[in-house]
C-alpha cells in the first residue's frame, strides 16, 4: 500500500532486509542514494548505530505517547496502567536510545473513564495522521532546527 502511494507521488523508494542492518550494509545502501530524510512509523527495529550517526537529524519517528513517557512497546497500555488523563503522539529526531530523540512535534489525546488500548489508539493514530505529514513538511521547508535536545520552529 506504501509502496503504491510512494509511486503515485514519485517518490524514490529503497527496500532492504533485515539482514541488512548487520555491519555496514545498510548505511552503503543508504549512502548510493541521495535522501532528504528517512521517515520511520510502526518501525520496531534498532537502527544501526553507524546509521544513526550517519544521518544525523534526517531520521524521524512517530510515536503514540506524549514523550519522554511510555517509549517503547505497548505505549496506550502503559499509558492506560498509569491512569494519565492525557496522552498523544510525538513526533521526534532518532537517536540511539529508543523513543529519546529531541521532540519535533506533539498533539495531545484525552484519556477517558471507558478507553481501553483499542479505543486510544484509534484517536491517538488519527492524530498522527494529522501531525506525522505536518512535522515533514515543516522539515521540507526548513522551518524547524535543532541543537542538543531544543527543536526550535516556526508553526505552519
Amino acid at each position: 500500500m506504501v509502496l503504491k502511494r510512494f509511486k503515485e507521488f514519485k517518490i524514490k523508494t529503497v527496500l532492504f532486509s533485515k539482514t541488512d542492518f548487520e555491519g555496514t550494509r545498510l548505511l552503503r545502501g543508504l549512502n548510493k542514494i541521495a535522501l532528504d530524510l528517512i521517515v520511520l512509523a510502526g518501525f520496531l527495529w534498532l537502527i544501526p548505530e553507524n546509521v544513526i550517526n550517519g544521518y544525523t537529524g534526517k531520521i524521524i519517528n512517530i510515536h503514540p505517547s506524549l514523550l519522554p513517557a511510555f517509549p517503547g512497546m505497548n505505549a496506550q497500555k502503559q499509558a492506560l496502567e498509569h491512569g494519565v488523563k492525557f496522552s498523544g503522539c510525538t513526533v521526534h529526531f532518532v537517536d540511539l536510545g529508543v523513543d529519546s530523540g529531541p521532540i519535533i512535534l506533539q498533539t495531545v489525546v484525552p484519556v477517558y473513564d471507558k478507553d481501553d488500548e483499542k479505543s486510544l489508539s484509534k484517536r491517538i493514530l488519527e492524530q498522527e495522521h494529522h501531525l506525522y505529514p505536518k512535522a515533514i513538511k515543516m522539515i521540507q521547508e526548513k522551518k524547524i532546527r535543532f541543537s542538543g535536545r531544543t527543536v526550535t520552529s516556526k508553526i505552519i
